[in-house]
């Protein structure tokens, strides 16, 4: 997954690992967001 970030004033194109998980009412929740630096 990529996403633009802003890194020192200036917008560059990161990859981000995103985890996901399930709740008991079957409703998606984000768990971690990590950059890939």
């Amino acid at each position: 997954y990529t996403k633009k970030v802003r890194i020192n004033g200036k917008i560059a194109c990161m990859a981000v690992l995103v985890v996901c998980g399930m709740d008991e009412n079957g409703h998606r929740d984000i768990i971690a967001a990590e950059p890939m630096a």
